[in-house]
């Protein structure tokens, strides 16, 4: 084994729900994506951290490292609140955990114009 394999550390944050509030765009055709910022606290290097995620339904699956953004909804926003239950899977090199993970993802929407 590598080292970075060596000192994976694999973690699991089950069944969350998420809601997120889409009420000023029902009606509307959107994307919406999962960002991670670039500074996660409490890790002193962000490729270290491999963020994936399965969920419901509504949104889609995927994954996402710090510094990116993943889609994880496109269509028609039909509800003010848009639900999904979340399973979220960390994967990292613990070599570069240097204090308690504090992880802050970000939700943005889209507007797909016609």
């Amino acid at each position: 084994l590598s080292d970075a394999e060596f000192n994976t550390l694999t973690a699991q944050a089950r069944n969350l729900e998420t809601r997120l509030d889409t009420s000023a765009y029902v009606g509307s055709e959107a994307r919406i994506f999962l960002e991670l910022p670039v500074l996660v606290r409490g890790l002193g290097n962000p490729s270290s951290l491999l963020l994936s995620w399965t969920t419901g339904g509504l949104f889609n699956a995927g994954r996402v490292t710090p510094g990116n953004r993943t889609l994880i909804y496109e269509g028609s926003i039909t509800q003010p609140v848009m639900r999904d239950t979340i399973t979220f899977t960390f994967d990292l090199d613990a070599r570069y955990l240097h204090q308690p993970l504090r992880l802050e993802p970000v939700y943005e929407i889209e507007i797909i114009t016609p």
